[in-house]
């Protein structure tokens, strides 16, 4: 399909009636399907030479790669949406709007070839002030100092990505080492920000629904994943590091029980906001948590983006609200 067939067909999408709420569940379903045969299973590199075996792990693989580029374009669709809402209001919107739109159709290009290195620069700059502007507008019902921590937190995480991507490209292009703070250790002092950030987050979550029965719920569940997590770090710690690094672009480098905890409160969350009806926090949360520490990569820059969209200006994409915080 040609560049100018995706754009047509998503801008007859943005002006249909369906549902972003709709667009936003089947984007998930396919980020899953990607997830589970490209980034995971396709690491595996080879199976035993057994016929249906090998034309199962084929089928899975080809299934992946339609999802990903499935899922590439339905991004770009949504954004469509999003910018367009955007761009209709006044202010800060309006800025927000601007920049969204160059980043998509920037975006869109990644879908039919690499990026040079300028271009991909250029594009990194962007998505970067885009995800600010979008964590600045953040809100949650709950303790403004908290909502803070959060936003800082956010910020600091999503820049360590950008700065682990750029400043290597910077050198190329300049054909000599700066003398930055090293890439490797902002990115991993993000991760930690990328953590403290879930934390705050779930935190305020729970102080919202404290003694609720959701909340119960929602804790059994949490409580099941995080000891599969734990069984499989028991089991073969290293070769969990090695998947949350290819998957999700976690090093992993931190005390185990950070993670264990800090995902049962993300699990918590998660459901719990589903649970309550608040299904935008849920998707954009979920998205966020599927482009990981691995947003520095075009898809799933865009979808890191869509996330943070969802968890900040849900009202662009005709979600109901609940009650604001003030500001």
């Amino acid at each position: 399909m040609r560049p100018g067939s995706i754009v047509l067909s998503a801008r007859r999408l943005a002006n249909s009636r369906i549902s972003p709420y709709t667009l936003t569940k089947l984007l998930l379903v396919l980020v899953v399907t990607e997830f589970v045969a490209i980034r995971l299973l396709s690491r595996i590199g080879s199976v035993p030479q057994v016929p249906w075996l090998l034309t199962s792990y084929d089928a899975m693989l080809k299934i992946g790669s339609a999802a990903l580029n499935s899922a590439a374009v339905l991004v770009f669709v949504l954004g469509l949406f999003f910018a367009r809402s955007i761009l209709a209001d006044k202010g800060r919107g309006r800025v927000l709007g601007f920049f969204l739109v160059a980043l998509y159709v920037i975006g869109m290009t990644t879908l039919f070839g690499e990026l040079s290195v300028v271009f991909s620069v250029f594009f990194s700059i962007i998505a970067l002030v885009v995800s600010i502007l979008l964590i600045s507008h953040l809100w949650m019902n709950g303790n403004r100092m908290l909502l803070r921590m959060t936003q800082s937190f956010a910020i600091l995480a999503v820049g360590s990505i950008f700065y682990f991507k750029l400043v290597p490209q910077f050198e190329y292009l300049a054909g000599e080492s700066f003398p930055f703070m090293s890439p490797l250790l902002v990115y991993i002092v993000g991760e930690a920000a990328t953590l403290a950030a879930c934390a705050s987050l779930s935190v305020n979550f729970l102080a919202q629904n404290r003694g609720q029965p959701i909340l119960r719920n929602a804790s059994v569940a949490g409580v099941i994943i995080v000891a599969g997590f734990v069984l499989f770090y028991w089991s073969s710690s290293w070769l969990l590091s090695l998947i949350a690094m290819w998957t999700l672009g976690f090093t992993m480098f931190l005390p185990f029980p950070f993670y264990a905890f800090v995902l049962f409160l993300f699990a918590i969350t998660v459901l719990g906001s589903w649970q309550r009806s608040q299904r935008w926090t849920a998707m954009g949360l979920v998205c966020l948590f599927f482009a990981g520490r691995l947003a520095q990569l075009g898809y799933l820059s865009m979808l890191m983006i869509n996330g943070l969209a969802l968890l900040s200006y849900h009202e662009a994409l005709a979600l109901k609200p609940a009650a604001q915080t003030p500001r």
